[in-house]
Parts: C-alpha cells; structure tokens; sequence
C-alpha cells in the first residue's frame, strides 16, 4: 500500500502540475490575443472644421516723431535778459520767449536817426537856396543848426555805445574768468587721474615681473604671464591717456588765461578808445557852435547848387533805409514762438552770451504726430495712405492707440529693401511723445473662408506632394472613429490655421494631435495621447516619457504581479515573478503602420521581436523567470507599446 501512495502521489502532483502549467498559458495566450496591436484604439484629441474670417497682419515697429521740431536761434548775438520758459512749458503761436540786450541796436538806431536827421536838414537847406542872399544865408544857419544837433546826438550815441561796449567787454572778462576756474579744476582732476594711472601701472607692473619669476621657477603657465604682461601694457597706456589729459588741461588753461588776459587788455582798449571818441566827439560839438556861430554872422554865403540837392536827397534817402534796417535789427532782439507746442529743450539761460545761428529753445508740435516705422517691400501693394492701423509703445503697456497711415515714401532703402510709412496720430493730451518706441500692427487683408482647421491639423506636403489632413468616421464600436488620410487644397491662412478649399467640408472632425503617426483606416478614440492608464491586475508607473499598461498591448498579470516601464516607452507584464521591460529608442515590435506589439516566449526561453518591411528596427529579450516554483510554472513577458517606437530589451525586477 506504501509502495502505491508513493507511485500515485508523485503521479497526481505531476498530473496537477501538468494542468495547472496548460492552464496558465492558455489563460496567457487569450490574453494576449484579446490585447493584439491591431485591435487597439489610439487615442487623439479632435477639432471640428468650420467657417471663420481669416486675418492676414504684418508687425513691425517705429518711432514716434513730431510733425513739426523749431529751433529757435537769434539773428543777432548778445546778452540774454529774458528767458522764462524750460521744458515742458506749452506756447503759442507769437508768444515772447527770448530777448536779448537791445542796448547796442538802439543805440545803432539813435545814431542812423542823427544821420537821417542830418541829410535831411542839409537836402531842406539846399531847397532853400533859391535864394542866393538871404534864403542860403538862413539855410547856412539852418544847416550849422543841424550839424549841432547831430554833433549833440553823436556825442549822446558815443557815450551810450561806450557804456554799452563797456557792459559787453566786462562780461567777456566775467565769462573768461569762468573759464579759467573751469580749467584749473580739470587741470587738478586730470592730475588725480594721471596718479591714479601711474599706481595702477605701478602695481601691474610689479605683478607682471612676480609672475615672470614665477613662470621662469615654472610656477605658473606661460598665459599668466602674457595675462599680465597686457595688463601692465593697458595700464601704461592708461597712464600715456591720463598725461595727455593733464597736457591738454593745461595747455585749456594756458589758453584760457591768455583769454582772459586778452578781454582784459581789450577792456582796456576800449575804455581808452571810447574816451578818446568821446572827447573827439566833444570837440566837434564845440567845433558846431562855433561854426553855428559864424553862420549866423555871414548871411551872405554862396547858395547850394541843383546838383548837390539831387545829392542830398540820395544821401538823405540811403540814410533812411540805413534807418529802417537798424530798426528791423533792433526787432531781433525779441524771439517769439512761430508755432503752437512744447518746448523739449533749453540751451541757454539769462546773462549767456547768445550767437547767431546757435538755437536757444526748441519746440514741438505734440497735437498730433507721426509713427514712423519701415515695412518690406513685398508688402508694399497692401499699404496705401489713409489705411488704418494700431499700435502700442512699450512706455505704456497695456493701452491701445489708432491712427491712419498719411504718406508712404515710394522709394524703398537697397540696403535693408524696406520703405517708410509715416502714420498720423491724434495726440491731444501729450500722451504721445517724440522718441518712443512703437509697435505697430497693420491689418493687410480679411477673408471670410468657408472651411478653416488648425493648423495642427495639416501636414504640409514636399518633393510636390499635396498638404493633408487627418478626418475621422464614427467606427463600429462605441467611442471608437476610423482615421482617413485626405488630401487637402489650401487657401489663405493666418497664425492659427489654414482655409481648405477642396478635400474637408464645414462640420467635419480632423485630428490635431495624436500619439503616434496614423495610417488611412486606422482605429482611434477621443482623449489626450498621454500613453494610457492602468489595466486591471496590476499597477502601471512612468518611467521615461510615457507608461504602458496592461490592456494596450501586454498580457494581463493573473497573479498580481506589477508592471513597470523601464525605457522611454513601455513595459511588459508577467504573473507573480519578474518582468520584461520594454527600453530604448529605435526598434519596434511587429505591428501594422510602425506601432509597438507584443510577443510571448515560453519559460527559460528567449524572446525574438520581429518587425515587419517598413517599420523601424528590431529587437530581442529574454523572457527571463523566477519564483518559488519549478521551472515548469514559468511565465511570458510582454513587450510594450513604446512612445518613441522602442523595441523590446531585458526586463526589470517585477513589484
């Protein structure tokens, strides 16, 4: 009896065995056939064809300018005696902003009005000569009477020009004493920079003669010492700099002592010549009376000829135009605005010597401007004067302004092949101002387009082939779609999509991002293509770019087992022992249109993936076993769908 139950039981547990190891694989076998690369969906995510108006833009940016930039400068050179506006300050049209020292004009006008004075007293005395006797006796009194007054008034005009050249001369002496302080502080700081230079030379040069030592003791490499060597020559040409700043700092104060000397010896000069024209001028004043005088005792003078009346009248006419000119100068020492604006800038102030042709003040038309921006020349058909346009500048982020472009230059740069346009702007409240930097965006043309998709949805055709698109049909399961590759003809397009004009209809659903390239009549669900989800009997983890789970391609684990991707694109599952996972990058298990499969390999054995003509490589792995049971009781593993086409390599450890 011992001896049977010793021949049965091993039987029955061979028997059991037997069965068990069948049933397992059977189970193994059924699911993955359930699990096949063929029978699976893709997820996709889907967008809907339809109608929208299709915008075509061109950006580009610019620079805010004013219309109208015055600079005002006088047309006379003097002191400036008023000056009340800065920056910022609004003026109008004829308001005085400058005047400048009108002493020296008006006494220019007070002399020329004693010269007309004069040639008209001697032309109406040579009227009166008509009279040989007594008409050019009087005219002689009447001329000598002239000559008085205008030695009175030049005498006048003298002393007020003395005192005027005076004023002017002190207050070169003043400006050229300025200067002269000026130059002795720039002499003192070039003299602090020029030691400043030295030291730093100095202390170059002493690193400079420690690393050569260093160098020859092979201490340090051959660059430091070069390093060092530029060092100290930078630094003693710094110092050459600094020498010559101090030069010119004092050859600038040399100059400006001559300077100052010279404005004091001409100070001098005109002190001296201005007394000396001033007791001249005197003297001929007496010399007047007293030629009044004999005048006046000789009525019987010779009388004044046709002649020299026509004479007088000339000179009496030259004299009166030498007036009105005196006169018109002596109105340029008032400076009114010529235009409405801003003033932006000032470059003078009260007391400053002004020069003709050196501008004082500069204002701006701010009430409305230009945008002055460049566009290519290709897109030179599409702009025209008076086409609208936005814009915004960085200055005030957020807000919006419009304006109509007013000229577009008709020449383009060879250069850059770009032309100008020039937009006016209303700027009533100065918001806008000369100088800041714009960004403008021009509406070039609108389509309202029948068909429109992303333009994630085209793959753009080469080598003359058509763009496409990928369309779906309702498949014959629930939430399932079949793909269909359509050959597309493209309109116009903006930077979100593309007008279709023949090839895909309003309402029809493309595809617009997908996990993996798709073939015509290919399978697919809705949803984002992340890799999948979990299936049931175990876990699934990311490892990599995506995770791959039991019911997308692998065998389902009957005994518990985890599945873990080891590569960038998958894993393998195998019941209660270790598993397979799928890694790398390159290869790919058989399946139709380039997809990863599975295969199963028996216990102990080793696992061959094929691939088929037209998809990307091949790969082995052995299916490798372990657990508490005999061999036998092996499992299969699985190869998984790898997100970057990976094919199947040696498992990681089962969880």
């Amino acid at each position: 009896m011992k001896r049977i139950l010793l021949i049965v039981i091993p039987v029955g547990i061979l028997v059991a065995l037997l069965v068990w190891r069948f049933t397992t694989k059977a189970a193994a076998d059924k699911s993955l056939a359930t699990n096949a690369p063929g029978r699976q969906a893709q997820n996709v995510l889907l967008a809907t064809a339809g109608p929208r108006k299709l915008i075509s833009s061109l950006e580009a940016v610019g620079t805010i300018d004013t219309p109208f930039d015055v600079k005002l400068s006088p047309n006379v050179a003097g002191p400036i005696t008023y000056l009340q506006v800065r920056e910022g300050d609004p003026v109008k049209t004829g308001d005085v902003l400058v005047r400048i020292d009108p002493t020296e004009l008006q006494a220019a006008v007070l002399q020329q009005a004693a010269a007309v004075a004069e040639a008209n007293q001697r032309y109406v005395q040579a009227k009166l000569t008509q009279n040989p006797n007594d008409v050019n006796a009087h005219s002689q009194v009447e001329q000598n009477q002239a000559s008085l007054n205008s030695a009175k008034a030049d005498y006048g005009q003298i002393n007020a020009n003395l005192a005027a050249q005076v004023a002017q001369q002190q207050q070169v002496v003043v400006d050229n004493q300025s200067k002269v302080r000026a130059a002795n502080s720039m002499v003192e700081n070039t003299l602090a920079g020029l030691n400043s230079a030295q030291a730093s030379y100095t202390n170059a040069n002493v690193k400079y003669e420690r690393y050569e030592t260093l160098y020859k003791q092979g201490f340090v490499a051959a660059q430091d010492v070069d390093d060092q060597r530029t060092a100290a020559d930078v630094a003693k040409a710094a110092v050459n700099v600094a020498q010559a700043q101090v030069d010119s700092a004092r050859s600038a104060l040399k100059s400006a002592a001559a300077e100052l000397d010279a404005a004091l010896n001409q100070l001098k000069v005109v002190k001296l010549q201005g007394t000396s024209t001033s007791a001249a001028s005197k003297a001929k004043m007496d010399q007047a009376v007293s030629t009044l005088k004999y005048a006046q005792s000789n009525l019987s003078t010779i009388p004044s000829y046709a002649a020299n009346l026509a004479a007088l009248k000339a000179t009496y006419d030259t004299n009166v135009a030498q007036l009105k000119q005196a006169q018109a100068r002596l109105t340029y020492t008032t400076i009114k605005s010529s235009i409405d604006g801003v003033v932006t800038q000032r470059t003078a102030d009260p007391g400053n010597i002004a020069s003709p042709g050196t501008p004082v003040l500069t204002i701006q038309y701010l009430k409305w401007v230009y945008l002055t921006s460049t566009l290519p020349v290709e897109f030179s058909d599409k702009v025209y004067a008076g086409q609208p346009v936005t814009f915004s500048v960085d200055a005030m982020p957020g807000q919006k302004f419009q304006g109509k472009i007013a000229q577009v230059v008709p020449s383009a740069d060879p250069v850059s092949r770009q032309f100008e346009v020039r937009v006016k702007v209303d700027n009533p409240k100065f918001m806008l101002r000369p100088g800041m930097f714009a960004r403008l965006h021009v509406i070039l043309s609108t389509v309202d387009a029948d068909v429109v998709v992303p333009r994630e949805a085209i793959t753009t055709g080469t080598n003359g082939q058509p763009s496409t698109v990928i369309t779906v049909s309702p498949g014959t399961t629930k939430g399932q779609f079949i793909a269909h590759i359509v050959p597309v003809q493209l309109g116009v397009s903006d930077t979100t999509g593309f007008q279709v004009l023949s090839g895909v209809k309003a309402g029809d659903q493309v595809v617009v991002q997908t996990y993996q390239a798709l073939k015509d009549g290919q399978k697919v669900r809705t949803g984002p293509p992340d890799g999948g989800a979990s299936g049931p009997g175990g876990k699934s983890k990311k490892k990599g770019t995506s995770s791959y789970s039991s019911d997308q391609g692998a065998a389902d684990s009957t005994a518990g087992g985890a599945v873990t991707g080891t590569g960038t694109g998958g894993s393998s599952a195998t019941p209660g022992g270790t598993s397979g996972g799928s890694a790398g990058t390159t290869g790919s298990s058989a399946e139709p249109s380039g997809t990863t499969g599975a295969t199963s390999t028996p216990a102990g054995t080793t696992g061959t993936t094929t691939t088929p003509a037209g998809t990307t490589g091949m790969s082995t792995a052995p299916a490798v076993t372990t657990g508490a049971t005999s061999a036998p009781a092996g499992t299969s593993g699985g190869a998984a769908r790898g997100s970057t086409g990976g094919g199947s390599a040696a498992g990681g450890m089962g969880k």
